[in-house]
């Protein structure tokens, strides 16, 4: 199993690749887009260092998330027809409490309850994630 890096910590090459069974150099590139990403940081002789992570960093991720669901439900409020909309009701099932509103306000052709629901539904999703990467210790 993979290990899960936190904030702070080194990856060497060496090791990743030994632990996922490849060679150094598919992970050598990976490291350096994760690094021009900016998700970890290359330290001479030390390897890469995991860069931390904040709450607003999730937060970030997540509006601009909630931003384009929002639009999306609000534009498939607008097209979807009722054959559609009976197809999303296994969708409805397995996520219940947030995809009711988002599916009301699709039945209702409505762009601006869809808009908000979906934006909701994906801001909720976002605060889950910060709780539980704050219980695990790798936000700061």
């Amino acid at each position: 199993m993979v290990a899960q890096f936190k904030s702070g910590d080194f990856v060497r090459t060496e090791h990743l690749a030994a632990e996922l069974g490849v060679s150094q150099t598919p992970v050598r590139e990976a490291m350096m887009i994760l690094q021009s990403e900016g998700s970890v940081r290359w330290e001479p002789r030390r390897g890469y260092r995991v860069a931390p992570i904040t709450r607003q960093d999730v937060s970030d991720l997540f509006q601009v998330q909630a931003f384009v669901a929002g639009e999306l439900a609000a534009r498939a409020a607008e097209l979807l027809d009722d054959e559609a909309l009976s197809r999303i009701e296994g969708w409805a099932a397995a996520s219940a409490h947030d995809h009711t509103p988002v599916l009301a306000a699709l039945r209702e052709r409505d762009p601006d309850g869809a808009r908000t629901a979906m934006t909701e539904h994906i801001r909720h999703v976002g605060e889950q994630l910060v709780d539980h990467l704050r219980g695990q210790g790798t936000l700061h």
